[in-house]
Parts: C-alpha cells; structure tokens; sequence
C-alpha cells in the first residue's frame, strides 16, 4: 500500500495568500484563489509510477483554493501533462499526502487521465 501512495506539494504563494487572505476570526463566506499559469503545485519524484525516470516533477499550471468560514483550505490543482511526456494506459488515481509551507500534512488525491488531464486535490482542515 505504501508503494502505492505518491506525494504531492502545494507550494509557496499559495500558502502565503492563504495565511494572508484569512483573519484570525471567522467570516460568513468563503474566500475563493484562482491561479491560472502559476505552477503553485506540481506532483514530486515518483508521485506517478507511469512517468519516465528522467522527470523529476510534473508542475500542475493552475490551482483554485478555497478558504472555508472556520479557515479550512481545500486546494484543487489541475492541468495538462507536459507535451512530450508518454500518457498513461489507464485513468492513474492515487491517495497522495499534501504539504503546506506550514508543513501541515493532510491526505489529499490526484488523477490523471488517458488525454493527460492532471487534478490534484488537498483538504486542509481548519486550525
């Protein structure tokens, strides 16, 4: 099972607009991030066992994050693979551990599709 599990990373200014965007009190509403071509997240060395060797890390060009009223963040990363990269077989899913810059660590989940499409999913639970 553990071979199974991949890691995955959302990153720098997303964190930073989070830790900003929410106040020390709760609000009434959710705040919403969009990032479009900002490779805030990107999947890390052996998150997709399909991928060759010789990629590192595929970078996953847009991220939409939520901030829940208590301050829960929930991070939805998507994108195309690479150009140039071999497509996998079958739809790829996999539970993935997340990281926040406050090295928070939470269950998350990606899929990558027969076309490349890449979604990455993290749940962060509330302080």
């Amino acid at each position: 099972m553990t071979s199974r599990l991949a890691r995955a990373t959302v990153i720098g200014g997303v964190a930073l607009v989070l830790a900003a965007a929410v106040p020390a009190s709760a609000q009434a509403a959710a705040v919403v991030v969009r990032e479009r071509g900002a490779d805030e997240c990107w999947s890390e060395p052996g998150n997709l066992p399909f991928l060759p060797d010789s990629v590192q890390q595929v970078p996953i060009e847009n991220v939409t994050v939520v901030i829940t009223p208590k301050g829960g963040v929930n991070a939805t990363c998507f994108g195309q693979l690479p150009e140039g990269i071999a497509l996998p077989e079958h739809t790829f899913a996999a539970w993935v551990p997340c990281h926040s810059d406050e090295v928070t660590v939470t269950q998350g989940h990606i899929v990558v599709t027969t076309s490349g499409r890449i979604t990455m999913t993290c749940h962060f639970p509330p302080p």
